[in-house]
């Protein structure tokens, strides 16, 4: 039965959630979910139940969690994600309450609810209902703005994806400004390969490289997911590829694949950024990936751009270098990965995880 019950998880998790919520909603449902089915032991005995009677206790328990639920919504609204020290206290008081409910199945589950409302719930359910979450099978988005409705920004997880100035709707920002790396190499694309150059982009975003894109150049996008096309042309939410290419070629699939189905030589300038915070597409990245797809895809004499950085992994040792490439620094001994070997464990930074 615990097989049994570790499939169905499984399968509601990945195949059910996705479609039924714009955020991951089945965890705080797990963890209610749990609280129930805890053993129904008190941490301690003040006597209530010869006080008020045992059905008496049940409801009194209650009343406590539902005033704990009550003081949640409070600490939502007023603090939001924010931490004060009067949060930190009112978040106290829930847990306090939460320890006298305990042994009390229903009571203890509002609760706990409730102390997850008060540490960000509150500001998850207000994206939620307000439209600005999306989700689908490779993540969840937010749509951000900020209080004077000038910058617009979306986040996957908790990784800023691409911004847009709401004034300056052309302007490449974020990590794409002009004198950034692939800045620099798509402003000078027409003088490195002529009028006509031909650009390949591995990830979307919110399209902020297409304002790169100059008259007769000819730009093809590659994403993954059809939900990131939607959010960055189709539903308008930014509008980079609308105002600077809407006749930008788009390539929905894994870029193995659709990088492979391109004529050969097809592209001077091919950048990957391809990444979502630390999760990192391996497939990719190795030796066969890079010479199957990538390199086949690419002219004679290209230019190819990858993004490196990340929160708790050096990427860069990583890479594949095919004998064309201009190394960063020294190879080490497994800096080749393979289709059958690839493990990001050697390039766990603990120092980047301590900052």
């Amino acid at each position: 039965m615990m097989s049994v019950g570790g499939v169905i998880g499984g399968f509601f998790c990945a195949i059910v959630a996705p479609l039924l919520f714009n955020w991951t909603w089945e965890h705080p449902i797990l963890l209610v979910a749990a609280a129930a089915l805890l053993p129904q032991f008190r941490l301690f005995d003040l006597g209530e139940e010869e006080t008020f009677g045992k059905h008496g206790w049940t409801f009194a328990a209650l009343i406590l969690a539902l005033g704990a639920l009550g003081l949640a919504a409070y600490v939502g609204m007023t603090f939001g994600s924010e931490g004060s020290r009067m949060k930190t206290a009112l978040v106290a008081i829930i847990l306090i309450i939460g320890t006298f409910v305990t042994g009390r199945r229903l009571a203890l589950m509002v609760v706990v609810a409730a102390g997850m409302i008060a540490n960000g719930g509150w500001s998850n359910i207000e994206l939620s209902a307000s439209g600005a979450r999306m989700r689908s099978y490779f993540g969840t988005y937010t749509i951000s703005q900020d209080n004077t409705a000038q910058v617009r920004w979306l986040s996957h997880g908790t990784t800023m994806h691409g911004m847009q100035l709401l004034n300056e709707p052309t302007l490449p920002i974020s990590y794409y400004g002009a004198n950034s790396g692939i800045g620099i190499a798509s402003r000078r694309a027409e003088e490195l390969f002529g009028p006509g150059a031909k650009v390949g982009m591995v990830g979307l975003g919110t399209g902020t490289l297409a304002c790169y894109k100059k008259p007769g150049q000819v730009w093809d996008f590659f994403e993954i997911d059809p939900l990131v096309v939607e959010i960055a042309r189709e539903r308008r939410i930014f509008s980079f590829l609308e105002k600077c290419a809407p006749d930008a070629g788009m390539h929905i699939g894994d870029a193995r694949l659709t990088l492979a189905e391109q004529p050969k030589g097809k592209f001077d300038l091919l950048a990957i950024d391809a990444f979502s915070s630390d999760s990192i597409p391996l497939h990719l990245l190795t030796n066969k990936g890079m010479r199957a797809s990538q390199w086949v895809a690419m002219s004679p004499d290209p230019a190819r751009l990858a993004q490196l950085t990340g929160r708790v992994y050096d990427k860069r040792p990583a890479y594949y270098y095919p004998d064309r490439w201009i190394r960063l620094e020294p190879p080490r001994s497994d800096n080749r990965w393979t289709d059958d070997y690839a493990s990001v464990l050697p390039y766990l930074s603990f120092w980047k995880i301590l900052r």
